[in-house]
């Protein structure tokens, strides 16, 4: 119980809610409800998204140990709730749920904790970095799962393209939602007071 004593469970889950919510509008916006289709390339908004909103605010309100503890265990859901068995699957999720972790840890330290003057920009932050993240976890995977003689410039524009796509928009929806979340965060101690 020493280990919860400044731990703020409030805080917590607002930001596991707004961080999914607001990624998951977003994907809903763009791409419907083949976000919530676990065969398409779309459920990404879903399974990344919970994943790092739990991540985040793992990171945030707890610790680095226990927001790698979160992600290990998304992933090993992630690759249950797929039943897809392939090794090129499950390589994919690792690189690609390391990304999203180190998408979120670059944010929390550069941008969180430090653009308190552009905090509007924070989102646009994440979504750069986690775009950029995921575009270079598409061209690796990319070169790993297919033979060389079958890699064409357009295949790599395509897989790239989607790699880069949903990491702009999975990252700025998060940073959207966690941005909401410290504003309801803000105002809930304003009115406490």
């Amino acid at each position: 119980m020493k280990k919860l004593k400044g731990f703020n469970f409030k805080n917590f889950v607002i930001t596991i809610v707004c961080g999914f919510a607001a990624c998951e509008l977003l994907g809903l916006i763009f791409f419907r409800a083949s976000v919530f289709v676990v065969s398409s390339n779309r459920f990404a908004f879903t399974a990344y998204g919970i994943t790092g909103a739990l991540v985040f605010a793992a990171m945030l309100y707890r610790n680095i140990k226990e927001s790698l503890l979160i992600l290990v265990i998304m992933l090993l859901l992630n690759i249950i709730i797929a039943d897809i068995h392939i090794i090129s699957f499950i390589i994919r999720d690792i690189v690609v749920f390391s990304c999203l972790w180190l998408s979120l840890y670059i944010y929390k330290n550069f941008f969180y904790n430090s653009l308190e003057k552009y905090k509007y920009l924070r989102a646009i932050g994440l979504g750069i970095t986690m775009a950029i993240l995921f575009f270079v976890a598409g061209i690796f995977l990319l070169f790993i799962n297919v033979p060389l003689e079958r890699i064409s410039i357009e295949l790599i524009i395509q897989v790239s393209s989607l790699y880069l796509q949903s990491g702009m928009l999975i990252g700025l929806g998060l940073g959207l939602g966690f941005d909401i979340a410290e504003l309801l965060k803000n105002k809930n101690s304003v009115i406490e007071f």
